[in-house]
């Protein structure tokens, strides 16, 4: 009927969801522990060997997630990790970028709408993206890579 590593994956399966119901990211760390006890009662382990497994994987992932989870997802990072992965990389525009207004640039194989930081950039300029606006993440500020003195981006 119910066996240990039934068991063992259910409680996992039932902390995950209320992880993602509830995200206070501690039940994250006790269904990895479940999962563990799970592999334990797989691997044939009496159940003192299980609970053992579980709560030291529980507590390890706790020691060395936690942290790291706490500052992905409270918000709180350096402003250099906040650069767009996008900043720096070259492209073209696609639609004219006009004195203010909004144009489009192809940059790393997507259509972008972006802003040019120099005055009016013409359609097939070659470009490079400063970064991301600060109240909107999908447009780009850009600058002309003629004007920065470097070769146009092939």
């Amino acid at each position: 009927m119910f066996t240990a590593p039934l068991l063992w994956f259910g409680a996992a399966v039932i902390l995950l969801v209320l992880e993602m119901l509830v995200p206070a990211g501690a039940f994250l760390f006790f269904a990895t522990g479940c999962l563990a006890g799970w592999l334990a009662a797989l691997a044939g382990l009496d159940l003192t060997a299980q609970i053992l497994i579980a709560v030291c994987v529980c507590v390890i992932s706790l020691l060395v997630l936690r942290r790291r989870l706490t500052r992905v997802f409270s918000g709180s990072y350096r402003e250099e990790q906040a650069l767009s992965p996008l900043a720096g990389a070259e492209g073209s525009v696609t639609v004219a970028l006009q004195n203010g207004a909004e144009g489009q640039v192809h940059v790393a194989g997507s259509y972008w709408r972006a802003v040019s930081d120099e005055g009016e950039l013409a359609c097939g300029q070659a470009i490079r993206v400063v970064g991301p606006d600060a109240g909107d993440t999908q447009l780009l500020h850009v600058v002309s890579c003629a004007r920065a003195g470097q070769a146009p981006a092939k």
